[in-house]
């Protein structure tokens, strides 16, 4: 069953400036959009995209995001590791990446986050001039949980889960 034109939007409106990026809970109750050049540029909408609400307490753009698998947190790379409850769009963590100095413009090296199939733990990605790094968080605790593993080679774009949980 083809339309004649099968690209026709279902929604057409106006979400941050530069979106890049579209995420939704996975029950479908709100999508989180992620657009460029303020701290405000991350948003979050209702199913009909709507409404759209700023998450406010960035210290700096986004850079990325991704959704647990539980739907509770949204993870956010900006100028911190931040972790937003998905419930009410509040900051309940903000973790200092290893090596990143407070209160600066750090995460353009925050490449990527990826969280465990069972909602525990969070992996960021960095770059820098000396190489990529990956490190794990305790999303219960916010804590550091591993050691970081350092690879020797920059310019890492992105990192996932299989479908196995690797």
């Amino acid at each position: 069953p083809y339309l004649a034109n099968p690209f026709n939007p279902s929604i057409d409106a106006f979400g941050p400036a530069g979106s890049s990026v579209v995420i939704p809970k996975p029950d479908g109750s709100k999508f989180y959009i992620l657009g460029s050049g303020s701290t405000t540029s991350l948003q979050s909408t209702d199913p009909n995209f709507t409404n759209f609400r700023s998450v406010n307490g960035l210290g700096a753009p986004p850079t990325s995001m991704v959704m647990s698998p539980d739907g509770r947190f949204l993870l956010v790379g900006a100028d911190m590791f931040y972790i937003v409850d998905t419930n009410n769009d509040q900051i309940v963590g903000s973790i200092p990446i290893s090596g990143s100095i407070p209160g600066t413009q750090v995460c353009p090296i925050c490449v990527g986050l990826a969280v465990s199939p069972d909602s525990k733990r969070a992996f960021v990605l960095t770059n820098s001039a000396f190489g990529a790094s990956i490190q794990a968080y305790d999303l219960a605790s916010r804590q550091r949980v591993l050691n970081p593993l350092n690879l020797d080679f920059g310019g890492a774009r992105s990192i996932n889960f299989s479908p196995l949980g690797l």
